[in-house]
């Protein structure tokens, strides 16, 4: 009778290192796509804009600024819920965030929209899918809607309009950037050194070659 050896995976060789990851990651592949998923959304700062960015437009201590309701807590201004309404990866950047985005602070949120403060008190928005008939299932995307009260004079008019339009254009690249940091945080879960981790996490034993000996 011939005898197998079993290692565990420090006990591998370099090259037999590699195969192991690339068969631990084709199984989790086809089992942990929902787990990956939820992996990658839960993540506080998932729908806040670039660290940098808010400071540039909101102050350098916007968070800490930007209390909680008990004021006990500074909070992000895009606050995540978790909870996505809908997402597939294979949807090409659509998404619909439903109630897992809150806007935390409305001036805040202005200010990063572009819109000046001389601006925002005639400045109305809501957050959610845009008018129309979603015949395809990927017709729905968050997406941004405005009002605004009648101005005093047509230039001022006009310019208020145009801020809008620019204001629009930025939010919907921002659901779009969005929808990739979800993509990237699914991918990053099945990188090499996440699946080591699980590796030595788990249960596993490998032939010397690196082939899964016992799978979990």
């Amino acid at each position: 009778m011939k005898t197998i050896s079993i290692y565990k995976f420090k006990e591998l060789s370099p090259e037999a290192k590699e195969k192991a990851i690339e068969e631990v990651r084709e199984e989790l592949e086809g089992n942990e796509q929902n787990e990956a998923y939820l992996w990658a959304v839960d993540d506080c700062a998932l729908f806040e804009p670039a660290h940098e960015e808010m400071c540039k437009t909101c102050g350098n201590n916007y968070v800490e600024e930007n209390r909680t309701s008990d004021g006990k807590y500074g909070q992000f201004v895009f606050k995540n819920h978790r909870g996505i309404k809908r997402f597939d990866p294979d949807s090409e950047g659509s998404i619909l965030l439903g109630k897992a985005l809150e806007i935390t602070n409305d001036r805040m949120f202005k200010l990063w929209l572009g819109i000046p403060e001389m601006f925002h008190e005639s400045v109305r928005y809501r957050i959610g899918i845009p008018d129309g008939d979603f015949s395809s299932r990927y017709s729905e995307n968050t997406t941004i809607k405005f009002g605004h009260n009648e101005l005093k004079g047509e230039i001022m008019s006009d310019v208020l309009v145009g801020i809008l339009e620019s204001a629009k254009m930025k939010f919907d690249s921002h659901i779009d950037d969005i929808y990739g940091r979800i993509i990237d945080g699914i991918e990053s879960y099945f990188d090499a050194d996440n699946i080591e981790f699980k590796i030595e996490d788990g249960e596993y034993e490998f032939l010397e070659d690196g082939s899964v000996w016992n799978w979990k």
